[in-house]
């Protein structure tokens, strides 16, 4: 039977498993796409594990945790040893580098597990020929970056990042000089953020007059290396350093006692100038000595620079001066000697010139103790406090007395990594390299002691950082 003027809708039935199946793809989907948004803005590493706590690694051994990039610096927060900030030259091949001239295109990674994973955090600030960063002590997130920038002509401009470097300020810095008839532009190197300050390295000019035909200089203005600090998060600075001695001498390294950033340590020396001659000063100037030995002077101060103490004279020319961030007690002074500066008094040239030097200070700088190569040690390629105030050091050994096929002595050397004991005053074998290259940094383990070498490697043209916890 038909029925007119009619039509029966059926209800559809609901398969509820082809339902789940679908929402399943749905979500498959939109995780995959997460993944891959999420990878794109990751630098991918060696290693796929990591802990907040301590690196995910066997004790004793090398884990490769990045490869491609070329690191000039990198450091853990010291609240948390977990976050690592590392400056980076970006590979040529990356979309981020574009064509340059230059020394260098950098960027910033950060990782939160040491080192397992990378983000790439600098791409919001590129930097063109250098780059420095300094972390709060008490926030890992609160970071400081500076270097010419490519986006912000002109003087250097100090980026401020308070989430870990997801999102950036630009400051525009200020640097007060008492008596310069003009506004000096802003650019530190070597920043540092020590208790509730930022501290950092600034070529300032000093107008010397001297007696006619006994310039320094065809200008009466040149510039010496002083310590410069911000005590407002980087907007206003000031010179520290301004009368630290009655010389013409610059400063080439300052360390700051993570503990009280009142006590400065500062290692000043002969300016890299051109040739000089004898120098006599007007009367009228008689406070400046002109300095031009190749001898550097250790200073401190315990007052943020209201006063300096001499602590030793004679240092050799190059010499580095570091506090144990653990142990601020301890202080050394070391570097490899040279290059030297040409001077035309080369009867000051030293015997040191050309070896290692190491000096250490268990008592803030009152007493020192001065400390040989390791044993065995042909050569020392570079150096770095741990948190407990050991030393570790990249070293080439001597070559056993054994005839060594030409293709194998004639390859490039593998260090040794040797650790120094201030308590012991010893050094020790702490492994090998996992190739050649140069240790880059020592930072902190997290809980108890020991420490996490950074080790900057090659292989097959292409960089590799590796991690060790010892």
């Amino acid at each position: 039977m038909k029925t007119q003027g009619t039509v029966q809708i059926r209800s559809p039935r609901i398969d509820r498993s082809a339902g789940r199946r679908w929402l399943a793809g749905v979500g498959l989907v939109l995780l995959v796409s997460f993944i891959s948004l999420s990878a794109a803005a990751c630098v991918q590493s060696g290693s796929q594990s990591g802990s907040q706590d301590a690196p995910n690694s066997p004790p004793g051994k090398w884990v490769q945790v990045l490869q491609g990039y070329t690191l000039t610096a990198l450091a853990a927060a010291p609240n948390d040893p977990a976050i690592i900030y590392a400056c980076a030259i970006l590979p040529q091949q990356s979309k981020q580098a574009p064509p340059r001239s230059g020394p260098g295109h950098y960027t910033l990674l950060h990782s939160t597990d040491f080192g397992a994973h990378w983000q790439d955090i600098g791409s919001k600030i590129v930097l063109d020929g250098s780059c420095a960063f300094a972390i709060n002590p008490t926030d890992s997130n609160d970071i400081y970056v500076v270097g010419p920038s490519s986006i912000l002509k002109g003087p250097a401009v100090l980026q401020h990042s308070t989430d870990g470097g997801q999102t950036w300020n630009s400051i525009l810095p200020t640097l007060q000089v008492p008596g310069l008839p003009y506004v000096l532009a802003w650019h530190v190197l070597q920043l540092s953020f020590e208790g509730d300050r930022l501290f950092g390295v600034q070529s300032v000019p000093q107008s010397i007059v001297f007696t006619p035909g006994q310039p320094i200089l065809p200008a009466r203005n040149f510039s010496s290396r002083r310590l410069v600090t911000s005590v407002d998060g980087g907007h206003n600075w000031t010179v520290v350093d301004g009368n630290i001695s009655a010389t013409i001498q610059g400063m080439s390294s300052y360390a700051v006692d993570p503990t009280n950033p009142d006590t400065i340590y500062e290692v000043v020396g002969t300016p890299l100038l051109p040739a000089q001659s004898q120098l006599a000063p007007q009367s009228s100037d008689a406070a400046i000595t002109p300095h031009a030995s190749l001898e550097g002077e250790l200073y401190k101060t315990i007052n943020s620079g209201s006063t300096w103490q001499l602590l030793l004279r004679g240092l050799p020319f190059g010499v580095q001066v570091s506090v144990a961030s653990n142990k601020p007690n301890l202080v050394y002074l070391g570097g490899l000697i040279g290059p030297l500066p040409y001077v035309l008094r080369l009867q000051e040239v030293t015997s040191s010139v050309g070896i290692f030097y190491l000096s250490v200070s268990n008592d803030g700088g009152a007493n020192w103790r001065q400390v040989g190569l390791p044993p065995q040690v042909a050569k020392l390629q570079n150096w770095s406090v741990g948190p407990g105030g050991d030393v570790y050091a990249a070293t080439y050994l001597m070559p056993a007395a054994t005839v060594v096929p030409a293709p194998i002595a004639n390859a490039t050397p593998t260090p040794s990594i040797q650790r120094y004991d201030p308590a012991a005053n010893a050094w020790s074998e702490v492994t090998e390299a996992p190739s050649p290259g140069s240790l880059l940094s020592v930072t902190s383990p997290g809980a108890g002691s020991g420490a996490v070498l950074w080790f900057i490697g090659t292989s097959n043209g292409s960089e590799i950082l590796y991690r060790d916890v010892v």
